[in-house]
């Protein structure tokens, strides 16, 4: 049971976090942050943000599932809060959000970037937080990952979120995990880019995925691998699309770091010829292409009425383990299994 005033706050709280207005947006994610007598209330707002997660996706309601993710952060920052048993529904929410193969009407013009990137820091901030306390949460979390590139059906974008996943997981993913499957990713770059009916997503999700391999990987390569470095190693190591880019990165991170230059190579991105034109436009009024995977998605302003979850009830879901599925919510076709 809850004090009259509790009810209150939840109301409010979740109302300015998924509304139209910035300014309360932010004053509500910061008390969500900094209150430290959230601890009763903290189910409901979990489940607010799981079912409120679900039911954006099915609307395709990109702008509120990215206040969903900013409220999951909040919550994660709040020194105050114990989260960890409320895993079993805030993971498969995240992890929605990095894989689903739809999160708007209009995937080639809207930023669903923004929201897998900010979604993918989400998931490897809990991991960090949370792994020495679970047994094998990480190792269940880079399996979804993983299984997202042994199937040819699912869609590029999909890829690019389980790319970002696991790169955002840190050095030692990167090395024993995405290095060993750059080169099949660009077997089946190389095979999109050949096919003459190439969808505007796939070529905008080509691009993407080249910048964020541009990003992580030669940075990887020069930290974990000594010189001299050879093109045919690279070649045979990343195959034929990537090698030859990827050495040229890692020759030209290690010139700088020799003559001390700043200049950040690893930001420029592979752009083939058939996607170097084709690049995501701002999703709503005053948000620009994201070019970083830190960005701060919370300025966003709802395209249409925010479609919030029902109330939630407040002792359905309190007794249930934080170790159970992190599966990523299934009540849509949308979201990826």
């Amino acid at each position: 049971m809850f004090t009259k005033e509790q009810q209150i706050y939840y109301k409010e709280i979740t109302e300015a976090c998924v509304g139209s207005e910035e300014q309360k947006r932010t004053e509500a994610i910061a008390s969500l942050t900094t209150e430290t007598g959230l601890h009763q209330i903290l189910p409901r707002l979990v489940l607010f943000i799981s079912e409120g997660v679900k039911i954006n996706l099915m609307q395709y309601n990109l702008a509120i599932l990215i206040y969903l993710m900013r409220m999951t952060s909040a919550l994660l920052e709040n020194k105050s809060l114990y989260c960890e048993k409320y895993l079993h529904q805030l993971f498969p929410a995240i992890m929605s959000c990095i894989l689903a193969k739809q999160h708007c009407a209009r995937p080639d013009t809207e930023n669903h970037w923004a929201l897998r990137d900010y979604a993918a820091s989400r998931c490897a901030q809990m991991v960090k937080l949370f792994s020495a306390n679970i047994h094998g949460l990480r190792n269940r979390i880079v399996r979804i990952f993983l299984s997202t590139f042994r199937s040819e059906r699912l869609p590029l974008v999909t890829h690019y979120g389980a790319l970002v996943g696991l790169c955002e997981m840190g050095q030692e993913t990167i090395e024993e995990l995405v290095f060993p499957i750059i080169r099949p990713l660009g077997d089946r770059v190389i095979k999109s880019l050949e096919n003459t009916s190439l969808s505007p997503i796939d070529k905008i999700t080509i691009d993407r995925i080249n910048g964020v391999i541009s990003k992580y990987i030669p940075i990887a390569y020069r930290t974990s691998r000594s010189s001299p470095d050879d093109l045919e190693h690279f070649k045979h190591e990343f195959g034929s699309f990537y090698g030859h880019r990827l050495h040229t990165h890692v020759i030209q991170l290690r010139q700088q770091s020799r003559s001390g230059s700043s200049q950040p190579t690893h930001n420029r991105q592979f752009s083939p010829s058939s996607a170097s034109n084709s690049r995501p436009s701002k999703i709503l009024s005053g948000q620009a292409s994201p070019s970083s995977h830190h960005q701060n998605p919370g300025s966003l302003t709802p395209s249409r009425s925010p479609v919030r979850p029902m109330n939630p009830s407040s002792s359905k879901h309190h007794s249930q383990s934080s170790t159970a599925s992190l599966t990523p919510a299934n009540s849509h076709e949308n979201v990826i299994l």
